[in-house]
């Protein structure tokens, strides 16, 4: 996630200027505690892990941190710790609401890195220094081959082996059919633009996640029949296939669609006062 990319977005512009509006207290005191204003210091967050175990994610923080002020707030966990590898102090604690123990570190003035599991984190910094592979050097990987069309994007995401995510569940048909799923999330000339990608196993995989994929815009365009709004939502979509391949398109002015997002929030909290 590029946090710059969406500050200078008009959604994110739009966004940004209605929490200052009404939070910006609440901003005052979290900078005054962390340090650092989240809403102009963070610069993106990266999420990379080599499977599906949560233990070994690793979140990538690039920004502008008060290394002190954050310390001095981990020292008050009762499983505060430090630790050395090479040249690096790395930080254990715990995560009292989840029961997770986590593990960080400062690679740089500018980045930290944080997972459940010290391993990960010292395999994060190998690659940073060059002493292990990285996608970068492995331009042939599809993964790799995805990095490079993702310049500018708000969001960026992807995945390949699928199948093991679907945790022996037989009606994960997407995922036991799909070979790579990509999503790419940036706004171009005012539309907030959802490009959704699949490589499936075969050109009869595609096709049996072509047939689910348009049911489903179906039912929806069925629903958005007595909703002005969700029918201009369901139309901005589309889905095409070439051979094995799927892409899925979503494209919507975005001050339209944070009206329409503003909107139901306050619907929603009128309903739901509580």
């Amino acid at each position: 996630a590029d946090f710059e990319a969406f500050c200078s977005s008009q959604l994110g512009q739009l966004l940004l200027r209605d929490v200052r509006e009404e939070h910006q207290a609440k901003l005052d005191a979290l900078k005054e505690l962390l340090g650092s204003d989240l809403t102009r210091d963070l610069h993106s967050l990266t999420l990379f892990g080599p499977d599906d175990n949560e233990a070994n994610a690793v979140a990538m923080f690039q920004g502008q941190f008060d290394r002190q002020k954050l310390l001095a707030l981990l020292t008050l966990n009762p499983a505060y710790r430090e630790s050395r590898y090479n040249d690096f102090t790395l930080y254990h604690w715990k995560d009292e609401k989840r029961d997770k123990n986590q593990v960080g570190v400062f690679a740089a003035d500018n980045l930290i890195l944080i997972t459940q599991e010290e391993q990960a984190l010292t395999a994060a910094l190998e690659v940073l220094a060059g002493q292990r592979a990285s996608l970068a050097k492995q331009p042939d990987l599809p993964l790799a081959a995805l990095l490079q069309g993702t310049q500018g994007a708000v969001i960026a995401a992807a995945a390949t082996d699928l199948s093991s995510l679907a945790k022996g569940n037989e009606h994960a048909a997407v995922l036991l059919n799909s070979q790579l799923i990509s999503l790419v999330i940036n706004e171009i000339e005012g539309n907030l633009c959802v490009f959704i990608q699949i490589d499936a196993k075969d050109v009869e995989a595609a096709q049996q996640i072509e047939q689910v994929a348009r049911g489903l815009l179906a039912f929806a365009a069925l629903q958005a029949q007595q909703n002005p709004d969700m029918a201009s939502l369901v139309g901005a979509c589309s889905l095409t296939r070439t051979n094995s391949g799927l892409t899925f398109e979503f494209r919507y002015p975005s001050a339209q669609l944070y009206a329409l997002i503003k909107q139901h929030a306050s619907v929603t909290v009128t309903k739901n006062p509580n």
